[in-house]
């Protein structure tokens, strides 16, 4: 779609992937994103935008993934919670904590134990 403003506003070539801002009901919503622009703020040229509402349930899924930051170390495998606020780590074996920080060989590697025997 192209969108602009005819006065010397708007979208810039190297603008590429910005949003198209539109209010709705009052509220700023993105409804495009910026692909392609003549110069910059040339008058009466508009930008072309690519309209993003069959993509707006996957794009939300991207912004609001929390595993998306890759949170799990050492091999974790990350799974986001049905509620879809936060996530819990599945540690591969001998990887222990909430991010699967603890490297449980290491730990043991440290902690001496002493048994005494009668």
């Amino acid at each position: 779609m192209c969108a602009g403003y005819f006065d010397q506003r708007g979208a810039c070539t190297g603008d590429a992937g910005g949003p198209l801002m539109c209010l709705h009901g009052g509220s700023p919503m993105a409804a495009g994103i910026l692909t392609w622009a003549e110069g910059c703020r040339l008058e009466s040229t508009p930008a072309v935008f690519s309209d993003i509402k069959h993509q707006l349930s996957f794009i939300k899924s991207v912004i609001n993934n929390p595993c998306l930051g890759g949170p799990c170390q050492n091999s974790g495998t990350c799974i986001e919670n049905e509620d879809g606020l936060g996530y819990k780590c599945e540690c591969d074996w001998g990887f222990a904590g909430n991010n699967c920080e603890i490297d449980l060989q290491q730990e043991q590697k440290h902690h001496i134990s002493y048994h005494f025997y009668n």
